[in-house]
C-alpha cells in the first residue's frame, strides 16, 4: 500500500481487493454488497499496513521495536480519516 493517509487506489490496493472479492475498485460501481465490500477493505488497510510493516521488521530485524503515527494533529482535525481503534484486537509484538 502506498500511504498510511488518505484512500489508496493504487494498483496494488486494487489487486488486494480483486483476490479477495474476484472484482477491482472499477467494478464496484452502485451494488450494495460491492460498496459494503469496498468500504470494509478501506476501513482496514491502515491496520493491515501496520500488522504487515510489523511483521516484515520482525524478519528483517527481531530486537527492533516499531513505532508508527498517526498523522497527529492532523489526525485529530479530520473526521475523514480512519481510526485507530481496530489495533486494540489486533496487537503485534514489535508494536510497543
Amino acid at each position: 500500500m502506498e500511504s498510511a493517509e488518505g484512500a489508496d487506489y493504487s494498483v496494488h490496493a486494487d489487486e488486494v481487493l480483486r483476490q479477495r472479492h474476484g472484482y477491482g475498485m472499477r467494478k464496484v460501481g452502485a451494488d450494495r454488497e460491492r460498496l459494503q465490500a469496498l468500504g470494509a477493505f478501506q476501513a482496514r488497510y491502515i491496520v493491515e499496513y501496520a500488522i504487515w510493516s510489523a511483521n516484515l521488521w520482525q524478519v528483517i530485524a527481531p530486537g527492533v521495536r516499531t513505532t508508527m503515527s498517526f498523522c497527529g494533529p492532523r489526525r485529530a482535525t479530520l473526521t475523514s480519516c480512519p481510526g485507530s481503534s481496530p489495533f486494540s484486537a489486533a496487537p503485534q509484538p514489535t508494536l510497543p
